[in-house]
């Protein structure tokens, strides 16, 4: 990553509740993932670049990515396993 490129981040959600699908691949993407992602993603910044990630919010990921840099409202209709449709907040942080 050079100074000036866009680097965004969408990696799989800090569960918002305890059946949150974080089982993008076989062995999951645990808190240990995140941290990594944050440490690289700020490594991405240090570099010159312009990076941005999109979560959930949860009191874990504020620990781990601060606190976001903008709040939006989304619903739960796209995701295939929602029975009961609903709002939750999401973020999205600027490194």
């Amino acid at each position: 990553v050079s100074k000036g490129e866009l680097v965004n981040a969408d990696p799989p959600y800090v569960p918002y509740n305890t059946d949150g699908f974080t089982a993008y691949a076989k062995d999951g993407f645990g808190l240990s993932d995140h941290k990594w992602l944050h440490n690289c993603l700020l490594q991405c910044k240090n570099r010159g670049a312009h990076v941005f990630l999109s979560n959930s919010i949860t009191d874990v990921s504020k620990m781990i990515y601060g606190e976001p840099f903008k709040v939006i409202s989304v619903g739960d209709s796209i995701k295939s396993t929602a029975v009961v449709k609903g709002k939750r907040l999401e973020g999205l942080w600027k490194y």
